[in-house]
């Protein structure tokens, strides 16, 4: 990790803190200062990640997430949670989290502190697990959960090779898109369509991805449901074959 470049983004992240702090910007200002905070304190910590991780002697290991492009009004509403420092340390720890038990975690403690998610808040806390969802394994872990099952051994392995892994998330009003990085198999339609409970569009073209309709919060479920099926395919096919 390169002191320099760590520190220059420290105090950049502390400059931004500072002016949400004061409240004296805009409202497009102080969005703009935000997602800059985020972007920041994003960077930091995977900086200080892989400085540790090199101190270990260890790779670091990266999730990749998929983009997000969204409608949806997904935040920490001001009646909520007043504060805005604490507001933006919520922000922070929405971002940094890596795993499903970490948004339960998060979750839970936000209701316990304030209250009954409100509806923004609730579509914030669904985007961010659609996204780590949709993050992309890292080898050994796909290998991992695909060799599971008793047996299953080198097929496991090669299924959990081949997962299609999420390129991109388009989460709409009434429709989410679901871009994957490789066109799925025939029989990988076959067991993914077994797999769900309510009906699944494909679509084909520049991009190949699946398409989930519903309306309010139940769109937001069903397209985890299908980020789910996704991520347990190539344990599936184990079975199946």
């Amino acid at each position: 990790m390169a002191a320099g470049k760590f520190e220059e983004a420290l105090v950049r992240l502390e400059e931004t803190v500072r002016a949400l702090e004061q409240g004296n910007l805009s409202l497009e200002e102080s969005l703009k200062r935000f997602e800059e905070g985020i972007k920041l304190s994003k960077q930091c910590m995977k900086m200080l990640e892989e400085a540790v991780a090199a101190m270990k002697g260890e790779a670091a290991e990266v999730r990749a997430e998929p983009r997000l492009l969204t409608d949806w009004s997904a935040y920490l509403p001001d009646d909520y949670v007043p504060d805005e420092h604490e507001k933006l340390n919520l922000y922070r720890r929405l971002a940094d989290a890596r795993s499903l038990d970490e948004l339960d975690d998060l979750t839970l403690e936000v209701m316990d502190r304030f209250g009954q998610l409100p509806p923004p808040a609730v579509a914030l806390l669904e985007l961010r697990r659609l996204r780590v969802l949709g993050a992309t394994p890292a080898a050994g872990e796909s290998r991992a959960r695909a060799g599971a099952a008793p047996g299953a051994g080198a097929r496991a392995a090669v299924a959990a090779d081949a997962a299609p892994g999420t390129e991109a998330l388009r989460v709409f009003q009434d429709v989410a898109e679901i871009v994957l990085r490789r066109p799925l198999k025939p029989q990988e339609i076959r067991v993914l369509v077994g797999m769900l409970t309510f009906q699944l569009e494909f679509f084909t073209g520049r991009e190949f991805g699946l398409r989930v309709r519903g309306e309010g919060i139940a769109l937001l479920h069903r397209t985890r449901e299908v980020l789910e099926a996704l991520e347990m395919l190539p344990t599936a096919l184990t079975v199946k074959s």
